[in-house]
């Protein structure tokens, strides 16, 4: 008979844990895996998509939870005691949302760079009459990786307090324009 209270002592799921499901019937075997909700998780995988989905539309969504969720730890542990005190309120700051999802950004294309490396250089086949080469150069993914890191470093001497982070005036008001601020 089976006894279903020793496998519910524990009613409800725990945050921030991976969970194997593995059916075994007959000589078949099945594994599932599911995580439960991610908690500190400060930005959305929306947002971390929406500034280059092209790059973006090909990284696993468990990848993706996980990258988005160790730099939500990361920005915890290096914000200051003001933010941190904010963090506990159910808003989070919008300098913690930009550098978690940046950081994330930067971790994806910083792996799809060091995959294009490993496949730079040129090749060369000859079929018969026919001759097909290629090369492949990485400049812009290069630039683009330059650039966002420089941001995510601004981000995180503004998040640990080494300086104020600037943000831009919201696009559209028509009230005074310093009176409405939204970051950029």
């Amino acid at each position: 008979m089976f006894d279903k209270s020793e496998y519910l002592s524990e009613p409800i799921l725990k945050e921030n844990y991976e969970y194997r499901f593995v059916l075994t019937i007959g000589s078949e075997t099945q594994e599932f895996v599911f995580y439960t909700k991610l908690n500190p998780f400060y930005t959305t995988k929306k947002r971390v998509k929406q500034t280059l989905p092209f790059v973006f539309k090909e990284i696993p969504e468990s990848y993706l939870d996980l990258l988005i969720y160790e730099n939500s730890k990361l920005a915890y542990e290096i914000a200051n005691e003001d933010l941190k005190s904010e963090l506990d309120k159910e808003n989070v700051p919008s300098i913690i949302e930009r550098y978690t999802r940046l950081k994330t950004q930067v971790d994806i294309i910083t792996d799809i760079a060091i995959d294009y490396g490993l496949k730079t250089g040129s090749a060369e086949k000859i079929l018969g009459d026919f001759k097909i080469s290629y090369e492949v150069k990485t400049p812009d993914l290069e630039k683009l990786l330059k650039r966002l890191e420089r941001e995510l470093e601004y981000l995180e001497r503004a998040i640990t307090n080494k300086i104020i982070a600037l943000t831009a005036t919201r696009a559209g008001a028509i009230e005074y324009p310093f009176s409405g601020r939204a970051d950029f």
